[in-house]
């Protein structure tokens, strides 16, 4: 079924009524011929307006009952890799690897504190202060995770002051070499997502993102991070949002919606500027 228009839009009908309409004298059509290009420019901006996909921010940040950021204060947050149970199918080593490349993913965001992967084991344990990577022989949160991060933070501050991933050894999860179209999951694509919660980001909407709360199988290419990750953890911890500058060394590419919306945009620009020529 078709829907009708908003009153408040723009109506973008040609129509006349019945009738003849009167000779205009030269200047006069001209006058009219502006009008309607004003017009038809107008209609062409509600209609991008209403049908194009939203460009802009999709990250969350994390915040407390009181609407605080939820962020680490340090300049360094330290993370180790606990005992691992060679029933969960991991290999310590390997997790110590694969969290090393997620930490140096988002080391390159400016302000952002430096994650460390301590070599060095150590236990797992609620409150303690230490913050732990761990595979625990028995999966208690839920079927469906492929990890999880648990954080504490002070309620008032919003301060972080431990964090602890556990990662679901039920799934076929481990370190690909690369994209191989297979039915296991990325540790390193996995873990860089964990610790942007660690960080104290949220899920994310956009569906590039590291944050988007899904990865797929044999996929490593959630490895980068992308611009909403980016601005992401930027607003978190308090620098500008991303430049121009930055945003190249991501490797982002520009999506075909976005290509049309800058085409489009362009092009309404210069049909006023001819409109308004003497």
């Amino acid at each position: 079924t078709r829907r009708r228009p908003p009153a408040h839009l723009p109506r973008c009908s040609s129509g006349h009524a019945s009738g003849t309409r009167p000779a205009l004298a030269p200047g006069m059509r001209r006058e009219a011929q502006r009008r309607g290009a004003r017009k038809l420019a107008a209609c062409l901006v509600a209609a991008l307006w209403l049908g194009a996909p939203a460009i802009g921010r999709a990250y969350e940040l994390k915040r407390t009952e009181g609407d605080t950021p939820i962020r680490w204060l340090e300049a360094e947050v330290h993370l180790c890799v606990s005992p691992v149970d060679p029933s969960s199918g991991f290999d310590r080593r390997t997790i110590v690897r694969a969290a090393q490349m997620a930490a140096a993913a988002w080391s390159d965001v400016p302000g952002v504190p430096r994650i460390v992967v301590d070599e060095e084991s150590c236990e797992s344990a609620a409150l303690d202060g230490v913050n732990t990577i761990s595979a625990p022989p028995e999966w208690g949160e839920g079927p469906r995770h492929l990890a999880v991060t648990r954080s504490t933070h002070l309620p008032r501050s919003g301060q972080l002051i431990e964090a602890d991933v556990l990662i679901n050894g039920e799934f076929p999860i481990r370190m690909l070499e690369e994209d191989d179209n297979g039915a296991d999951y990325d540790l390193p694509t996995l873990l860089t997502h964990e610790l942007g919660h660690v960080l104290g980001l949220g899920e994310s909407g956009e569906a590039d993102a590291v944050m988007w709360p899904r990865i797929g199988r044999g996929r490593v290419d959630g490895r980068e991070l992308a611009p909403d990750d980016v601005d992401g953890a930027l607003a978190l911890y308090g620098a500008a949002s991303t430049a121009a500058p930055y945003r190249t060394g991501c490797s982002v590419s520009v999506t075909p919606s976005e290509r049309g919306v800058g085409a489009l945009l362009l092009g309404l620009v210069a049909a006023l500027l001819w409109v308004r020529r003497p």
